[in-house]
């Protein structure tokens, strides 16, 4: 792959992952709505922790759960 090569995917890939932010944020404020709380701490845990399991521990937790908090 060459660098013009390797720059449109990032590109694509970038696109791609605001796409799926965006409706992970509207699903989580869809939540919200069916809720009597605001917040489920055990539910963000749950969350967290399948997000680390799914990372490959490539991501520091420091930087998913900033992420995470981020979009949720």
């Amino acid at each position: 792959m060459n660098l013009n090569e390797i720059r449109n995917k990032i590109d694509h890939l970038d696109g791609e992952i605001l796409k799926l932010i965006y409706e992970r944020m509207e699903l989580g404020l869809r939540t919200r709505g069916q809720k009597l709380t605001v917040t489920d701490k055990e539910r963000e845990e749950q969350v967290l922790n399948n997000i680390m399991r799914f990372s490959g521990r490539l991501l520091s937790a420091e930087f998913i759960q900033n992420l995470y908090k981020s979009i949720c």
